[in-house]
């Protein structure tokens, strides 16, 4: 409570279940239910902040649990916005679309949206990092088991310096470090189509 001119406000409520409540006499952890610190305002923002007075060390907000799930929940259609220096560089939309440098994933290609890089000016790219000795691929997968998981793709093999271009479940094409084209099979061939 605080106290002015004789009368007294309450702030903060820690209830009988564990559950602190500021700005708000019911505190509640929703559909997520457990333990919870349940910040309540109108008109203004409400927010938690995490913040170190000095330079060399970072504040963290951990999250902790025996279980095998951790989360960040958000309630109704809204949008989770990820912010750095008071910009926002991300966001995970209401229909789990993820962009990153664009707050509209949902505005492209809607058979190609789920993640959305970059906003439509300057230079954007997504680069795969691997070591020399490995692989680096784009998988295109129609289930989770055996050659399904790579129906189609672009692998990168680094120790050959080696392109191959996958489709039905396996390697039919491999662009080499010399710049041809070589089929996997003998059967390969080009086809320019009959018209």
């Amino acid at each position: 409570h605080t106290g002015h001119g004789g009368s007294l406000n309450e702030n903060m409520v820690l209830d009988n279940d564990g559950r602190l409540g500021i700005g708000t006499a019911s505190p509640s952890a929703g559909a997520v239910g457990g333990k919870v610190v349940h910040v309540q305002t109108s008109g203004e923002t409400a927010s938690v902040r995490v913040d170190r007075s000095d330079a060399s060390t970072a504040g963290t907000l951990s999250l902790t649990a025996g279980n095998s799930t951790l989360g960040v929940y958000g309630t109704g259609s809204k949008p989770i916005a990820f912010s750095v220096n008071g910009s926002e560089v991300a966001r995970l939309d209401d229909a789990g679309r993820l962009g990153i440098g664009t707050a509209s994933p949902g505005s492209l290609n809607a058979a190609a949206d789920d993640l959305v890089v970059g906003d439509g000016t300057g230079d954007r790219g997504l680069t795969i990092f691997s070591n020399n000795a490995s692989q680096g691929g784009i998988y295109f997968a129609d289930g989770t088991g055996g050659s399904d998981q790579y129906a189609g793709g672009l692998i990168y093999y680094h120790n050959l310096n080696r392109l191959d271009f996958y489709t039905a479940g396996g390697a039919q094409w491999f662009l080499g470090s010399t710049g041809n084209l070589i089929a996997a099979s003998a059967g390969n061939g080009i086809d320019f189509g009959s018209g």
